[in-house]
């Protein structure tokens, strides 16, 4: 039902920007490094999805955590090990590399990844 009602719902390519890396701990042994969707790209990916939340819903398919209650919209560069130097990695990148997309990326379309909660973008 998922699949189908999500292939139903019309939706425009959506062009998207990244501001900055972040990392977040993923647990004891590991964390995540990543690229933060722009502000103005949070907010058009964030339009897209309650698109589909809401027909999720209309079909009577439950919503239980919706996106705007989730991290924001992100791409991972990497997992390192939970001891890695974040403190003067991530702001160095950041000086280093102040503009992540000059060019926007256009996404396209979406592929289910397994386990079925994981969607990849593509464009």
């Amino acid at each position: 039902t998922i699949i189908q009602v999500l292939k139903k719902t019309p939706w425009e390519p959506v062009n998207i920007s990244f501001s900055h890396v972040e990392c977040w701990n993923g647990n004891k042994d590991w964390k995540d490094v990543f690229v933060v969707a722009s502000p103005e790209s949070q907010t058009a990916l964030l339009r897209l999805v309650e698109s589909f939340e809401q027909a999720l819903m209309a079909a009577g398919v439950p919503v239980p955590r919706t996106r705007a209650q989730q991290l924001p919209f992100h791409s991972s560069l990497a997992y390192v090990a939970a001891d890695f130097d974040v403190a003067t990695a991530i702001p160095a990148v950041n000086e280093a590399v102040p503009n992540f997309t000059a060019t926007p990326l256009q996404i396209t379309g979406f592929d289910m990844l397994f386990p079925p909660h994981h969607f990849q973008a593509h464009g």
